[in-house]
């Protein structure tokens, strides 16, 4: 196929069919053919002429945190799947003033999650895009090392918000559902 500038194509990731595929590198599935126009017009003529004007982008004021935490600097061990929604919690930590560390859920030796998972304070799995075995093992560790350890079964925001703040306070792992909720404390 050949793609140029303004070509229109439909891409595709692969995870792990065939093996030999690298998972977070798109491929192009379909390419739309695209006529060109013979003769550009003067309206685009004058459009390529003038410089479009600069905008000054305004900074983002920083998202307000939602619940009653401080982190202190504490290290926290998002175990997530393949890096997904990675940035989104790594900024949901930093909100909370902890030190976000990815780890990949599907590590396949208890060993080497052990290792990843020296020198933090606090852990965080998403159980939503994990393995059972690593959820296991991670249990495991945090027992061992008598680690707060929180699970949660989606990539909400909320849902991982109210993991960190169980794991921060020392509250049970998992966030039972009907009446039996949690007590969190929102910030002012």
């Amino acid at each position: 196929m050949e793609i140029n500038e303004g070509s229109i194509v439909d891409l595709a990731w692969y995870t792990g069919q065939p093996a030999d595929v690298n998972p977070f590198e798109p491929h192009i599935r379909w390419h739309y053919p695209v006529e060109a126009s013979a003769k550009p017009t003067i309206a685009s003529q004058i459009r390529q002429a003038k410089p479009a004007p600069k905008q000054v982008a305004k900074p983002k004021p920083a998202a307000k945190p939602t619940y009653d935490l401080d982190l202190k600097g504490k290290k926290v061990a998002i175990i997530v799947g393949r890096g997904q929604n990675q940035v989104l919690f790594e900024r949901i930590v930093k909100r909370y003033n902890g030190k976000p560390r990815i780890v990949d859920s599907f590590i396949p030796k208890k060993r080497l999650m052990e290792r990843q998972l020296k020198g933090v304070d606090l852990i965080v799995m998403i159980a939503a895009y994990s393995k059972h075995a690593t959820s296991w093992s991670a249990a495991e560790i945090a027992k061992k090392y008598d680690l707060p350890f929180t699970n949660t079964s989606s990539f909400s925001v909320q849902s991982f918000e109210r993991a960190l703040y169980r794991a921060a306070m020392g509250m049970r792992a998992y966030e039972p559902g009907g009446t039996d909720q949690a007590d969190y404390r929102l910030s002012k």
